[in-house]
């Protein structure tokens, strides 16, 4: 499929939404399927938003490789703030979806977004040069 008939929306919600599907598979195997709506509906809320933002910068990482790097600082980011906001939030709701299931499901649910995307553009696999190689140094000074 070529790169112009992508949808960043489009794409990024497909992407957001399979990504929290993950998780909730995860919560139910993991036995912490007992969430309240409102958690459900954050927690889809926020994949989604995550999901439109990093797809937008798969698609300006196809047009320019130094953004291949902001890709991965986007992920730990992501993973990081949502667990972070989880683990906070697990004396408000009463511990209904404990911390490590949290954990569990976040990491597999960004994990298969990256995934995703990744096999959805097989040009961001392509690039020749290897992360972070995108950017010449300058020379360095002759020692005196």
């Amino acid at each position: 499929m070529a790169h112009d008939q992508h949808s960043t929306l489009g794409e990024g919600l497909l992407t957001g939404f399979l990504g929290g599907l993950i998780v909730e598979l995860c919560y139910l195997a993991l036995g912490a399927g007992r969430g309240s709506l409102v958690y459900l509906v954050i927690h889809f809320g926020w994949f989604c938003l995550f999901g439109i933002g990093l797809a937008a910068l798969v698609h300006q990482a196809i047009r320019n490789p130094a953004f291949r790097m902001g890709i991965w600082l986007y992920l730990v980011i992501g993973t990081v703030f949502w667990f972070a906001l989880s683990y906070m939030l697990v004396g408000v709701t009463r511990q209904i979806v404990p911390w490590w299931t949290t954990l569990t499901g976040t990491i597999l649910g960004v994990a298969f977004m990256g995934f995703l995307l990744t096999r959805r553009h097989p040009a961001l696999r392509a690039t020749p040069a290897p992360l972070g190689d995108e950017v010449r140094s300058p020379p360095h000074p002759p020692r005196a």
